[in-house]
């Protein structure tokens, strides 16, 4: 049970956490809401792409820890995605798209580890992961700056620059805590940074996206085209591991 209690398991937990109240937030979907949950969607990633790198700096890589990692990884995915489909914005066969992959790839492992093989991780989960992240992020900003031009009024400067500040501060604060250098502040710093130069742009210039349903739609299809890629690409791993037993 010890190696339940260790940081890296810890932030891997919270992701879900973070998750929740991020729903109300982009149920709400007003202007002020819409900048608090790309504020969190900052945050679940920055722990998305800290907890493992955390573990193996500090020598806390668990049994456990494997399998936490990647179960609320999932979960906190599945809650954004199920949120937009509540929002609207996400279609139907796109969610059961993301669901199916995600239960199908653990059924997977579970019956590869059942014939003492071990199914590892492909370059398709990682970029499907970052391409997730991403995604659901600049959606998010899309529905913020059409809130924006539709309702002015609704966001203040004070608060919409105080939050951007309060939480990049935290998030290098994060950072500075755990000592996480090389490709994790690089990485975070890419997404953190560009999710923050765009609301400013938006913000300062009043610029809308064209065609801004479109737009989302776009930026889901991609997203899901993506996660698609990435199921076939573990079925076909799975199938070359019943082959070679």
């Amino acid at each position: 049970m010890n190696d339940l209690y260790t940081i890296p398991n810890v932030i891997s937990i919270s992701r879900l956490a973070l998750a929740l109240p991020t729903i109300w937030l982009i149920l709400r979907g007003d202007a002020p809401s819409m900048l608090f949950a790309v504020i969190l969607l900052n945050y679940l990633e920055l722990t998305d792409a800290t907890d493992g790198y955390i573990a193996r700096k500090w020598n806390q890589v668990s049994e456990i820890g494997k399998l936490l990692d990647p179960m609320f990884d999932s979960l906190c995915r599945f809650t954004i995605f199920a949120t937009l489909l509540a929002a609207g914005v996400l279609p139907l066969w796109m969610l059961l798209i993301f669901f199916y992959r995600d239960v199908s790839i653990s059924y997977y492992r579970a019956f590869a580890a059942q014939r003492q093989v071990t199914m590892s991780a492909r370059v398709s989960g990682k970029v499907k992961a970052v391409v997730q992240g991403v995604g659901v992020i600049l959606v998010c900003i899309v529905l913020l700056a059409e809130q924006q031009h539709q309702h002015p009024e609704a966001l203040s400067d004070t608060l919409f620059y105080g939050t951007l500040i309060g939480g990049n501060l935290l998030l290098v604060a994060f950072l500075a805590a755990f000592r996480i250098w090389g490709p994790v502040v690089a990485t975070i710093s890419a997404v953190g940074g560009g999710s923050t130069l765009m609301m400013i742009l938006f913000r300062v210039t009043g610029w809308t996206v064209p065609h801004a349903d479109w737009a989302v739609w776009g930026l889901l299809f991609a997203v899901t085209m993506v996660t698609l890629w990435s199921f076939v690409d573990y079925t076909l791993g799975f199938l070359d591991v019943l082959r070679k037993r």
